[in-house]
Protein backbone atom coordinates (compact mmCIF):
# COMPACT_ATOMS: atom_id res chain seq x y z
CA UNK A 1 0.00 0.00 0.00
CA UNK A 2 1.26 3.39 -1.11
CA UNK A 3 1.33 6.47 1.27
CA UNK A 4 -1.32 8.36 -0.89
CA UNK A 5 -3.51 5.16 -0.06
CA UNK A 6 -2.09 4.98 3.37
CA UNK A 7 -3.54 8.87 3.73
CA UNK A 8 -6.97 8.20 2.35
CA UNK A 9 -7.38 4.84 4.33
CA UNK A 10 -6.34 6.21 7.67
CA UNK A 11 -9.04 8.92 8.21
CA UNK A 12 -11.78 6.91 6.54
CA UNK A 13 -10.70 3.74 9.51
CA UNK A 14 -10.32 6.44 12.58
CA UNK A 15 -13.56 8.28 11.39
CA UNK A 16 -15.09 5.52 11.55
CA UNK A 17 -14.11 4.11 15.01
CA UNK A 18 -14.88 7.61 16.22
CA UNK A 19 -18.40 7.28 15.35
CA UNK A 20 -19.33 4.16 16.25
CA UNK A 21 -17.64 4.59 19.87
CA UNK A 22 -19.81 7.55 20.21
CA UNK A 23 -23.03 6.36 18.58
CA UNK A 24 -22.80 3.22 21.02
CA UNK A 25 -24.19 0.01 20.24
CA UNK A 26 -27.87 -0.58 22.35
CA UNK A 27 -30.75 -2.05 23.00
CA UNK A 28 -33.43 0.17 21.69
CA UNK A 29 -36.83 -0.30 23.49
CA UNK A 30 -39.77 -1.71 20.74
CA UNK A 31 -43.89 -1.15 21.42
CA UNK A 32 -46.44 -2.50 19.73
CA UNK A 33 -49.16 -0.42 19.29
CA UNK A 34 -52.61 -2.43 18.92
CA UNK A 35 -55.05 0.07 17.93
CA UNK A 36 -55.72 1.54 14.11
CA UNK A 37 -52.28 1.53 11.57
CA UNK A 38 -50.97 -1.29 13.44
CA UNK A 39 -47.47 -0.18 14.63
CA UNK A 40 -44.36 -1.19 16.09
CA UNK A 41 -42.36 1.69 17.10
CA UNK A 42 -38.63 2.01 17.96
CA UNK A 43 -37.11 4.01 20.72
CA UNK A 44 -33.80 5.02 21.96
CA UNK A 45 -32.72 3.78 25.84
CA UNK A 46 -33.83 7.49 26.76
CA UNK A 47 -37.29 7.24 25.02
CA UNK A 48 -37.16 9.01 22.34
CA UNK A 49 -38.36 8.12 19.06
CA UNK A 50 -36.55 6.63 16.66
CA UNK A 51 -39.21 5.33 13.48
CA UNK A 52 -41.19 2.84 12.93
CA UNK A 53 -39.72 -0.70 12.52
CA UNK A 54 -42.99 -1.90 11.37
CA UNK A 55 -46.51 -0.90 10.05
CA UNK A 56 -50.23 -1.99 9.22
CA UNK A 57 -49.46 -5.50 11.53
CA UNK A 58 -51.97 -4.13 14.27
CA UNK A 59 -49.74 -6.66 16.90
CA UNK A 60 -51.59 -7.28 20.16
CA UNK A 61 -48.06 -9.40 21.39
CA UNK A 62 -44.31 -8.96 20.22
CA UNK A 63 -41.02 -10.46 21.51
CA UNK A 64 -37.25 -10.76 20.35
CA UNK A 65 -36.08 -14.46 19.93
CA UNK A 66 -33.03 -16.11 20.97
CA UNK A 67 -31.92 -15.50 17.71
CA UNK A 68 -32.43 -11.43 17.78
CA UNK A 69 -35.02 -11.41 15.27
CA UNK A 70 -38.35 -9.78 16.35
CA UNK A 71 -41.74 -11.72 16.64
CA UNK A 72 -45.02 -10.18 16.16
CA UNK A 73 -48.72 -11.75 16.52
CA UNK A 74 -51.45 -9.79 14.79
CA UNK A 75 -54.64 -8.91 16.14
CA UNK A 76 -56.82 -12.53 15.94
CA UNK A 77 -53.93 -13.81 13.16
CA UNK A 78 -53.60 -17.50 13.42
CA UNK A 79 -50.16 -17.33 13.51
CA UNK A 80 -46.60 -15.62 14.25
CA UNK A 81 -44.92 -13.35 12.21
CA UNK A 82 -40.88 -13.22 12.13
CA UNK A 83 -39.37 -9.83 11.50
CA UNK A 84 -35.47 -10.69 10.24
CA UNK A 85 -32.85 -8.37 11.77
CA UNK A 86 -30.82 -8.43 8.64
CA UNK A 87 -33.40 -8.20 5.81
CA UNK A 88 -36.19 -6.81 7.45
CA UNK A 89 -38.54 -8.47 5.41
CA UNK A 90 -41.84 -9.98 7.76
CA UNK A 91 -42.31 -13.33 6.78
CA UNK A 92 -44.91 -16.00 8.64
CA UNK A 93 -43.13 -18.17 11.68
CA UNK A 94 -45.17 -20.88 13.24
CA UNK A 95 -47.17 -23.90 11.59
CA UNK A 96 -49.43 -25.97 12.53
CA UNK A 97 -51.54 -25.90 15.74
CA UNK A 98 -54.38 -23.48 16.68
CA UNK A 99 -54.06 -20.15 18.20
CA UNK A 100 -57.56 -17.96 18.09
CA UNK A 101 -56.85 -14.67 20.19
CA UNK A 102 -52.69 -14.27 21.13
CA UNK A 103 -52.66 -11.83 23.62
CA UNK A 104 -48.70 -12.76 24.84
CA UNK A 105 -46.12 -14.30 23.26
CA UNK A 106 -42.57 -14.99 24.76
CA UNK A 107 -39.72 -17.20 24.40
CA UNK A 108 -38.25 -19.56 26.94
CA UNK A 109 -36.99 -23.02 28.84
CA UNK A 110 -34.00 -24.89 28.36
CA UNK A 111 -34.75 -25.04 24.55
CA UNK A 112 -35.77 -21.12 24.20
CA UNK A 113 -39.21 -22.29 22.51
CA UNK A 114 -42.26 -20.16 21.53
CA UNK A 115 -45.16 -19.55 23.53
CA UNK A 116 -48.15 -17.85 22.95
CA UNK A 117 -51.09 -17.20 26.00
CA UNK A 118 -54.52 -17.84 23.56
CA UNK A 119 -57.34 -15.95 25.12
CA UNK A 120 -60.08 -18.24 23.26
CA UNK A 121 -62.55 -20.93 25.17
CA UNK A 122 -60.81 -22.91 26.33
CA UNK A 123 -57.73 -21.21 27.99
CA UNK A 124 -54.94 -22.50 27.01
CA UNK A 125 -50.95 -21.93 26.31
CA UNK A 126 -49.60 -23.17 23.25
CA UNK A 127 -46.14 -24.42 22.51
CA UNK A 128 -43.98 -23.96 19.38
CA UNK A 129 -39.89 -25.22 18.62
CA UNK A 130 -37.76 -21.50 18.86
CA UNK A 131 -36.08 -21.97 15.76
CA UNK A 132 -38.65 -23.48 13.50
CA UNK A 133 -41.83 -22.73 14.52
CA UNK A 134 -43.15 -26.05 14.16
CA UNK A 135 -46.33 -26.80 16.88
CA UNK A 136 -45.21 -28.53 19.86
CA UNK A 137 -47.75 -29.03 22.34
CA UNK A 138 -51.20 -27.32 23.58
CA UNK A 139 -51.34 -26.51 27.30
CA UNK A 140 -55.12 -27.03 27.84
CA UNK A 141 -56.22 -24.78 31.61
CA UNK A 142 -59.81 -24.92 32.63
CA UNK A 143 -60.24 -21.47 32.51
CA UNK A 144 -63.27 -20.50 30.41
CA UNK A 145 -62.47 -16.74 30.31
CA UNK A 146 -59.31 -18.00 28.16
CA UNK A 147 -55.44 -17.00 28.88
CA UNK A 148 -54.52 -13.81 29.19
CA UNK A 149 -50.82 -14.07 30.06
CA UNK A 150 -47.50 -16.08 30.01
CA UNK A 151 -44.16 -16.37 31.61
CA UNK A 152 -41.79 -19.29 31.18
CA UNK A 153 -39.05 -19.76 33.58
CA UNK A 154 -35.53 -21.25 32.41
CA UNK A 155 -36.29 -24.73 33.55
CA UNK A 156 -39.79 -24.45 31.48
CA UNK A 157 -42.32 -24.29 33.94
CA UNK A 158 -45.04 -22.14 32.72
CA UNK A 159 -47.65 -19.79 34.41
CA UNK A 160 -50.35 -18.82 32.81
CA UNK A 161 -52.88 -16.51 34.14
CA UNK A 162 -56.54 -15.98 33.56
CA UNK A 163 -58.18 -12.72 33.41
CA UNK A 164 -60.27 -12.84 36.44
CA UNK A 165 -57.99 -14.18 38.87
CA UNK A 166 -56.41 -17.58 38.88
CA UNK A 167 -52.65 -18.09 37.73
CA UNK A 168 -51.87 -21.72 36.69
CA UNK A 169 -48.37 -23.64 36.45
CA UNK A 170 -47.48 -25.93 34.36
CA UNK A 171 -44.31 -28.47 35.53
CA UNK A 172 -43.74 -32.19 34.79
CA UNK A 173 -46.53 -32.71 32.72
CA UNK A 174 -48.64 -31.39 35.40
CA UNK A 175 -51.40 -28.40 35.62
CA UNK A 176 -51.79 -26.96 38.81
CA UNK A 177 -53.21 -23.74 40.31
CA UNK A 178 -50.51 -21.48 41.65
CA UNK A 179 -52.18 -18.94 42.86
CA UNK A 180 -55.36 -16.57 43.45
CA UNK A 181 -54.90 -12.93 42.18
CA UNK A 182 -58.08 -11.53 44.31
CA UNK A 183 -58.33 -7.85 42.64
CA UNK A 184 -60.84 -6.07 40.94
CA UNK A 185 -58.81 -6.17 38.13
CA UNK A 186 -58.09 -8.30 35.03
CA UNK A 187 -54.85 -9.81 35.16
CA UNK A 188 -52.64 -9.09 31.56
CA UNK A 189 -49.25 -9.49 30.73
CA UNK A 190 -46.61 -11.10 32.61
CA UNK A 191 -42.60 -11.56 33.38
CA UNK A 192 -40.39 -13.08 35.37
CA UNK A 193 -38.33 -10.63 36.72
CA UNK A 194 -34.22 -10.68 37.26
CA UNK A 195 -35.12 -11.85 40.91
CA UNK A 196 -37.18 -15.07 39.99
CA UNK A 197 -40.17 -13.16 40.92
CA UNK A 198 -43.30 -13.14 38.96
CA UNK A 199 -44.57 -9.89 37.64
CA UNK A 200 -48.53 -9.63 36.56
CA UNK A 201 -49.93 -6.51 34.64
CA UNK A 202 -53.27 -5.76 35.56
CA UNK A 203 -56.34 -4.23 33.69
CA UNK A 204 -55.94 -1.25 35.69
CA UNK A 205 -53.44 0.44 37.81
CA UNK A 206 -51.92 -2.21 39.47
CA UNK A 207 -48.81 -4.70 39.55
CA UNK A 208 -48.88 -7.65 40.62
CA UNK A 209 -45.95 -9.89 42.30
CA UNK A 210 -45.51 -13.42 43.21
CA UNK A 211 -42.27 -15.71 45.07
CA UNK A 212 -41.84 -18.79 42.60
CA UNK A 213 -43.60 -21.05 45.58
CA UNK A 214 -46.77 -18.96 44.87
CA UNK A 215 -46.99 -16.41 47.50
CA UNK A 216 -47.70 -12.71 47.52
CA UNK A 217 -44.94 -10.96 48.09
CA UNK A 218 -46.29 -7.10 47.39
CA UNK A 219 -45.18 -3.85 48.70
CA UNK A 220 -42.99 -3.81 51.49
CA UNK A 221 -42.74 -7.38 51.60
CA UNK A 222 -46.23 -8.02 51.83
CA UNK A 223 -47.28 -12.11 52.23
CA UNK A 224 -50.82 -11.31 51.57
CA UNK A 225 -51.54 -8.56 49.33
CA UNK A 226 -49.39 -9.08 45.73
CA UNK A 227 -49.85 -5.42 45.27
CA UNK A 228 -46.22 -3.99 44.27
CA UNK A 229 -47.65 -1.13 42.58
CA UNK A 230 -50.72 0.96 42.63
CA UNK A 231 -50.71 3.78 40.36
CA UNK A 232 -53.47 6.35 39.63
CA UNK A 233 -51.26 6.94 36.25
CA UNK A 234 -51.86 3.69 35.24
CA UNK A 235 -55.16 2.61 33.12
CA UNK A 236 -54.75 -0.94 32.10
CA UNK A 237 -51.32 -2.10 32.53
CA UNK A 238 -51.52 -4.85 29.75
CA UNK A 239 -48.07 -5.14 29.80
CA UNK A 240 -44.81 -4.88 31.14
CA UNK A 241 -41.17 -6.08 30.89
CA UNK A 242 -37.73 -5.69 32.57
CA UNK A 243 -35.59 -3.91 31.10
CA UNK A 244 -31.43 -3.79 30.71
CA UNK A 245 -31.28 -1.50 33.23
CA UNK A 246 -33.08 -3.67 35.52
CA UNK A 247 -36.18 -1.41 35.99
CA UNK A 248 -39.64 -2.68 35.53
CA UNK A 249 -41.43 -1.09 32.30
CA UNK A 250 -45.24 -1.43 32.26
CA UNK A 251 -47.51 -0.47 29.52
CA UNK A 252 -50.27 1.76 29.95
CA UNK A 253 -52.19 0.72 27.43
CA UNK A 254 -55.76 3.49 27.63
CA UNK A 255 -53.02 6.38 28.08
CA UNK A 256 -50.83 5.10 25.28
CA UNK A 257 -47.43 5.59 26.98
CA UNK A 258 -45.05 3.33 29.09
CA UNK A 259 -44.03 4.28 32.26
CA UNK A 260 -41.01 3.18 34.63
CA UNK A 261 -40.25 1.87 37.72
CA UNK A 262 -37.60 0.95 39.67
CA UNK A 263 -37.51 -2.94 40.79
CA UNK A 264 -39.05 -2.11 43.91
CA UNK A 265 -42.48 -0.46 42.58
CA UNK A 266 -41.42 2.84 43.00
CA UNK A 267 -42.24 5.26 39.89
CA UNK A 268 -39.78 6.91 38.50
CA UNK A 269 -41.01 8.66 34.90
CA UNK A 270 -43.27 8.37 31.95
CA UNK A 271 -40.02 6.82 29.86
CA UNK A 272 -42.31 6.92 26.30
CA UNK A 273 -44.91 9.77 26.00
CA UNK A 274 -47.84 9.27 23.01
CA UNK A 275 -47.53 10.15 19.87
CA UNK A 276 -45.92 8.92 16.56
CA UNK A 277 -49.22 6.59 15.76
CA UNK A 278 -48.34 5.04 19.11
CA UNK A 279 -52.33 4.10 20.16
CA UNK A 280 -53.38 1.18 22.42
CA UNK A 281 -49.99 0.02 23.28
CA UNK A 282 -49.58 -3.78 23.86
CA UNK A 283 -45.83 -5.12 24.16
CA UNK A 284 -42.87 -3.43 25.00
CA UNK A 285 -39.39 -5.38 24.64
CA UNK A 286 -35.94 -4.79 24.26
CA UNK A 287 -32.94 -5.96 21.30
CA UNK A 288 -30.21 -4.34 18.84
CA UNK A 289 -32.14 -4.44 15.77
CA UNK A 290 -30.30 -4.14 12.38
CA UNK A 291 -31.21 -2.42 9.88
CA UNK A 292 -32.21 0.53 11.81
CA UNK A 293 -35.53 2.13 10.31
CA UNK A 294 -33.86 5.28 9.62
CA UNK A 295 -30.62 6.26 10.01
CA UNK A 296 -29.80 8.02 12.68
CA UNK A 297 -28.74 11.75 12.49
CA UNK A 298 -26.12 11.71 15.26
CA UNK A 299 -24.33 8.22 14.43
CA UNK A 300 -23.39 10.18 10.82
CA UNK A 301 -22.92 13.44 12.36
CA UNK A 302 -20.25 11.69 14.56
CA UNK A 303 -19.04 9.81 11.70
CA UNK A 304 -18.52 12.93 9.72
CA UNK A 305 -16.36 14.70 12.49
CA UNK A 306 -14.58 11.38 13.03
CA UNK A 307 -13.56 11.74 9.33
CA UNK A 308 -12.81 15.14 9.50
CA UNK A 309 -10.71 15.44 12.45
CA UNK A 310 -8.65 12.08 11.20
CA UNK A 311 -8.09 13.82 7.78
CA UNK A 312 -6.57 17.03 9.89
CA UNK A 313 -4.74 15.55 11.52
CA UNK A 314 -3.42 13.12 8.48
CA UNK A 315 -2.42 16.30 6.67
CA UNK A 316 -0.90 17.51 9.50
CA UNK A 317 1.38 14.29 9.96
CA UNK A 318 2.46 14.49 6.40
CA UNK A 319 3.41 18.18 6.11
CA UNK A 320 6.10 17.93 9.57
CA UNK A 321 9.20 18.01 8.24
CA UNK A 322 11.55 15.15 9.16
CA UNK A 323 14.60 15.60 11.37
CA UNK A 324 17.79 14.84 10.10
CA UNK A 325 19.58 11.85 11.51
CA UNK A 326 22.43 12.49 13.66
CA UNK A 327 25.83 12.11 11.66
CA UNK A 328 27.79 9.33 12.43
CA UNK A 329 31.21 9.93 14.16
Amino acid sequence: MNLGQRNILRPLVAGALLGLALSGARADVFVASAGPGGDINRYDDAGHFLGKQVTGLRPLAMAFGPDGGLYAHEYLAPLTSRLDPVTGKLSAFTSGGSVGHASQITFGGPDQDLYIADQVHPGAVARFDGRTGAFEQRIETTSYEGISGVAVDSAGTVYAGAPYGVIYKYAGGSLSTFATAVTPEHLYGMDIGPDGNLYIGTGGSRVLRYKPDGSAFGAGGSTTDPTLILDSRLNNAYSLNFGPDGKLYVVNHFKSEVLRYTAGGSFIDVFIVGGHGLTYPAAIDFGSFAPPPVPEPATWMFFAIGLAIAGLNSRHRDRKPHRSEPAAR
